[in-house]
């Protein structure tokens, strides 16, 4: 057991992140930040729900050796067993701190760990990544009761971190108290990609063809389904297209469903839970018709791949694509995001220019800028409670 006097001798964190949604942005989030955060000499702990876990968050935790992990069962969903769920969390909190800092990510985990810190003597940090209440099919009673919910967790926080400006905006919106709103961008470390011939050859795709790829959930706030219906009017004009999805959900059957003929089907590539980091330079364009958005990972990936990006204008989403400099910000509509897709095809010069500037946009979204910058809000935080420490 560490002691308040041993924490107000030491220059570093011991730090408790925790998130239900052990996959995808989130998950990717939690071990790029847990990583950083250790190799800088705090101390880490990670606690996950293996209930929604993916294979990429299983494979990385086991190599992050620098970490500490521990699982607890947490649904998605709310139930009466979020209540033991707070019990659980609050006894690790007490058995393995005090910690400095304590972070739940994305909606559940976010509520759970602020509730299990109240009185133990810790900051509380709270990162959505993306708040439920941006998603625009939501219903007006969850909206309201979402909202209230969110307004008053805000009250027993120390911080909400949030990833991109139209987050830190809908924040505002809901009537959080903006001095506890920070805003860190989302960051990755650099990426060393596959041979764009050999991952053609290995996907039978030849070099001339022109391939539209979509990394993600295959989950309604995702829309997969609105860039297949666009696709199908790409394809009506462009003979030489592919489409591949990389990820798996609830809709790929859904998906499997809307290829009602052969020739189509030979054109669209399901390839589940694969690495979208190997594959994606198999890519000509990148695709995200999103409902709505933090700061997208998979967007990070495409930049710094150096692919023209059609995305629609949502969230963070419009930070990383500057519509007509290094792609198109599209509705949320099949024929405008289709006609934005032909367009890039057909203006070589474009899609040239399009590339170029994403590669030099990545440079501005690093790993290490995340990771400082998260650093110095735990800090100016941790000072405004009276425990100081030097860095």
């Amino acid at each position: 057991m560490h002691t308040k006097e041993d924490r107000l001798n030491r220059d570093k964190m011991r730090i408790l992140l925790a998130t239900e949604a052990a996959g995808g942005g989130v998950g990717r989030h939690i071990l790029d930040l847990a990583d950083g955060l250790s190799k800088k000499g705090h101390e880490v702990h990670v606690i996950y729900s293996p209930l929604r876990m993916d294979k990429k968050f299983a494979q990385r935790k086991e190599e992050l050796n620098n970490v500490n992990f521990s699982k607890l069962p947490v649904k998605h969903e709310m139930s009466l067993a979020d209540i033991k769920m707070v019990i659980q969390l609050r006894a690790y909190i007490k058995e393995n701190g005090p910690f400095d800092i304590v972070h739940g990510h994305s909606s559940k985990a976010g509520a759970l760990m602020r509730l299990s810190a109240l009185g133990l003597n810790t900051v509380s940090f709270y990162t959505p990544h993306a708040f439920s209440t941006m998603n625009p099919n939501l219903n007006w009673v969850k909206r309201k009761l979402y909202s209230l919910i969110e307004q008053l967790l805000a009250l027993i926080s120390d911080g909400i971190i949030l990833v991109s400006e139209d987050e830190y905006g809908h924040a505002n919106s809901l009537g959080l108290n903006e001095k506890k709103l920070h805003i860190v961008h989302n960051g990755i470390a650099p990426i060393k990609f596959q041979s764009r011939i050999t991952i053609r050859k290995e996907l039978g795709i030849s070099g001339n063809e022109v391939v539209i790829g979509f990394v993600g959930r295959l989950v309604p706030q995702k829309a997969p389904d609105l860039l297949l219906k666009a696709f199908k009017l790409v394809e009506q004009e462009f003979d030489n297209i592919r489409l591949i999805y990389i990820g798996d959900g609830p809709l790929k059957s859904d998906l499997e469903e809307m290829l009602t003929d052969n020739i189509l089907k030979g054109k669209v590539y399901f390839l589940g839970e694969a690495d979208g980091q190997e594959l994606i330079s198999a890519f000509d364009i990148f695709a995200l018709p999103s409902l709505y958005e933090g700061m997208p990972y998979v967007l990070l990936e495409a930049l710094s791949a150096g692919l023209p990006i059609i995305a629609t204008r949502v969230g963070g989403v419009r930070e990383l694509v500057e519509d007509g400099v290094n792609g198109y910000l599209a509705l949320y509509d099949k024929v405008n995001f289709a006609d934005k897709i032909k367009k890039v095809i057909m203006d070589t010069s474009m899609k040239q220019m399009f590339s170029f500037n994403s590669r030099e946009k990545s440079e501005i979204y690093t790993l290490e800028r995340m990771t400082r910058e998260t650093i110095n809000v735990y800090m100016n935080n941790t000072e405004l409670k009276k425990v100081i420490y030097t860095d």
